[in-house]
């Protein structure tokens, strides 16, 4: 039996040779799932990068600024216009949704009650925490930050930071650093 006398220099080798080859094949698959989706979008910048296992719905009506990044499994549900700005960071697991079941009708099914529509606006340098849900309606003001696991239901302003379900703001970032509101 042949004995290397360099088992640590070959596993090595090998285990480079086979992350070159696992990358290559991982970014040929974004090129193709996203490259026939790309063409879709109302809008969309250089450099924006679509993270794996993302939903997109309605591509049509969504517009996405240079040099965002949308992480893995999240959802772009457009049921009306969705405008994502420049520079943005959008954390795995996100759900960014413009319409909703109309449910104020009682008694009637929410299958057949129909659709209410509004449009969402997240402005440029937004970052958006891991898991936070963005509902109908909702503009979200440039430079502003959401904390993971947060619900926004009503408009956050700029600059400022929101955490919550549903979020509120609670401090603002300015040129000295944040501000905490009591």
């Amino acid at each position: 039996m042949y004995e290397s006398d360099r088992p640590n220099a070959i596993a090595s080798s090998l285990s480079y040779v086979l992350n070159l080859v696992f990358n290559l094949a991982n970014e040929t698959k974004q090129y193709v799932r996203y490259t026939a989706l790309y063409h879709r979008f109302r809008s969309i910048g250089d450099g924006v990068r679509l993270d794996d296992d993302i939903f997109i719905n309605n591509p049509e009506e969504i517009s996405i600024g240079q040099e965002t990044y949308i992480g893995a499994d999240c959802r772009l549900n457009a049921g009306a216009r969705i405008d994502i700005g420049e520079r943005c960071e959008i954390a795995s697991g996100c759900s960014i949704i413009s319409w909703n079941h109309r449910v104020v009708e009682r008694g009637k099914n929410l299958d057949t009650s129909g659709k209410e529509t509004a449009p969402i606006e997240i402005g440029d340098g937004v970052w958006i925490g891991y898991d936070v849900v963005v509902l109908p309606g909702v503009t979200v003001g440039d430079g502003a930050v959401v904390g993971s696991g947060s619900v926004v239901t009503d408009d956050i302003p700029p600059f400022h930071i929101a955490v919550g379900a549903p979020a509120k703001p609670v401090g603002e970032r300015t040129t000295e650093g944040v501000t905490y509101f009591d």
